[in-house]
């Protein structure tokens, strides 16, 4: 095989690996907290808002959560380029004391593209003396 056939092979298996959506991505203000929250104050919900940088589409490949506790929604499965997308995000809390979450966004070659983080310190309703 010649260096230029192997060259375009070559060329021809990285971009269909990444499908051709290899956009990255810029997360404004990745981190949220909830400040004091109740145990049993019900689901909290916060949006983060992610934009592609990059001069092509971006394929969001999966989201996940440390949690089953904290649920992610990103309404697209393509980001064009230089486009802003909402990432919703809730989260029930529960136990007490300081609390940390993470969600992650993963381009189509399953690479980690973004990551947010959820904080917050719960309180138990018989810490703080408010219990009935």
């Amino acid at each position: 095989m010649s260096f230029v056939s192997t060259l375009a092979v070559l060329v021809g298996l990285v971009f269909s690996s990444s499908g051709g959506y290899g956009g990255d991505i810029v997360i404004d203000s990745p981190e949220y907290d909830f400040g004091d929250v109740m145990a049993d104050g019900g689901t909290l919900f916060h949006t983060f808002r992610l934009t592609n940088v990059s001069g092509c589409d971006f394929r969001v490949g999966g989201i996940s959560t440390s949690c089953s506790c904290v649920s992610a929604y990103l309404g697209l499965i393509y980001v064009p380029a230089g486009e802003t997308v909402d990432l919703k995000v809730s989260v029930k809390p529960g136990g007490h004391g300081r609390k940390e979450y993470e969600v992650n966004v993963y381009d189509s070659d399953e690479r980690k593209a973004g990551t947010v983080l959820l904080k917050m310190n719960v309180i138990d309703t018989e810490q703080d003396g408010t219990e009935d």
